[in-house]
């Protein structure tokens, strides 16, 4: 007995799987911006736990609404915060794909709502 669709069950579970990975993204982002103010302002801000919140419920709403497929978002959450970091020391820079084409996801709507939010609740802080 296989339903199409998961139960409301299911979705406040991937949820709440979301939002702990969500948790872990918006940490990172926030000791990337502390370590950023540091290096280039000169200042160090202080953590930015309004951050990490935003990033859990942020996923968590990600997660009831997209179910499995929330890990693709966290996914590019994650990818994005690292190269930040690896480009901010100089070790990643700009390339292409193998096929050489660049193609934009429908997913990807929810990546760039996450880091305008993200950009918006730093910026406030």
């Amino acid at each position: 007995m296989e339903s199409g669709s998961p139960s409301l069950i299911d979705r406040i579970q991937f949820g709440g799987i979301a939002a702990f990975f969500g948790l872990i993204v918006g940490g990172l982002i926030a000791l990337i911006i502390m370590g950023v103010s540091s290096g280039v302002l000169g200042e160090l801000r202080p953590y930015n736990h309004w951050l990490v919140w935003f990033s859990g419920a942020f996923f968590f709403v990600v997660g009831v609404f997209r179910g499995a497929e929330a890990a693709e978002t966290i996914v590019d959450g994650l990818v994005a915060s690292a190269v930040v970091v690896l480009g901010g020391i100089g070790i990643a820079g700009g390339g292409q794909t193998i096929d050489g084409g660049v193609g934009w996801k429908r997913s990807m709507w929810w990546s760039v709502t996450f880091f305008l939010g993200v950009a918006l609740v730093a910026w406030l802080a």
